[in-house]
């Protein structure tokens, strides 16, 4: 059992009282909507069919389609522009852009851009949205030396930008001790501990719960159920084999939609159970249905940084 007494932190509550998720939107949805830009660098577009083929600028921006991705010969071409990338995003680069605007592929293409000096370690390629040049997600970018790369389905426009900082989001960690309570979810656990960190804006969240006691469940499904209960409309989008957990009990994770009984709003996440003798972990990340597309990448980070508690010290 890790910690004691005042060691000890409770996470859990954040599962069983309101987390205050706001419904408000991060203001990730920027203006940015075309390639336009004065004295744009441009290549010629470069033909590629059914075989697959590769646009590259010489300088940086490379776009790579696979065999059987278009059905016909397209000409494909890509140019760095002197337009802003849209607010919201912590933009890196003006946005790229790419044509012709509104082609889709049939199997994932990769694009290549040069990585801006500097880059943060949390940098990814922000993609504009199909059929809403104005929004943007994140491709998932991946740094390789100078440049970075992400694979999308569709032509428009993108520009290199970065992850939700984790700087400013609030961490609580409250000391609590606990052998029998009425009031509690979990009557006769012997404790509770748990770190949370959420949005500053309370759209998304990262949490986890260690509980410890002969009441806790010792199945993957009862686990599981103990997390669906603060949910209605609850629904698995998708869900992993049982493993074995780092307790030497069954573990399994659940990627959900749901609403958040507290305060009724639609939420997407990911949970993880763990169970071990008398031990029970949740991992919790989840974040409004606006803003999850952006956000998954920046709640992994933070889960990832999420440590047990010790000696009264909890943090990322």
């Amino acid at each position: 059992m890790r910690g004691s007494g005042g060691e000890m932190h409770r996470a859990l509550d954040r599962f069983m009282v309101p987390l205050s998720l706001g419904i408000a939107a991060f203001a990730f949805h920027g203006c940015g909507s075309g390639g336009a830009g004065s004295n744009p660098t441009t290549v010629p577009p470069v033909t590629i069919g059914p075989s697959g083929g590769v646009f590259d600028d010489g300088s940086g921006v490379k776009v790579t389609v696979p065999a059987q991705a278009l059905s016909s010969n397209v000409q494909i071409s890509a140019m760095r522009t002197n337009a802003p990338a849209g607010s919201g995003y912590g933009a890196l680069s003006n946005l790229y852009d790419f044509q012709p605007a509104g082609l889709t592929f049939s199997q994932p293409v990769t694009i290549t851009l040069p990585l801006p000096s500097g880059a943060p370690p949390n940098v990814t390629i922000y993609w504009s949205q199909k059929g809403n040049s104005a929004g943007y997600d994140d491709a998932n970018g991946v740094v390789t030396g100078s440049s970075i790369s992400a694979q999308v389905t569709h032509f428009s426009t993108g520009f290199v930008g970065t992850l939700l900082s984790m700087a400013n989001w609030v961490h609580v960690a409250h000391p609590y001790w606990n052998y029998w309570k009425p009031t509690d979810q979990w009557i006769g656990t012997e404790s509770r501990s748990g770190i949370d960190i959420s949005s500053p804006t309370g759209d998304a969240d990262a949490a986890f719960a260690f509980v410890y006691g002969p009441l806790v469940p010792t199945t993957v499904d009862q686990a599981e159920a103990a997390v669906e209960q603060i949910f209605t409309s609850f629904a698995i989008v998708s869900q992993s084999a049982v493993g074995l957990g780092p307790y030497g009990g069954p573990t399994r994770s659940t990627e959900f939609t749901a609403v958040w009984t507290a305060t009724h709003n639609a939420v997407h996440g990911k949970f993880t159970v763990d169970l071990g003798y008398q031990t029970f972990d949740a991992h919790l990340t989840m974040a409004n249905t606006a803003v999850w597309p952006e956000m998954t990448r920046t709640l992994q980070l933070i889960s990832d940084h999420i440590t047990y508690c010790a000696g009264g010290t909890c943090g990322p």
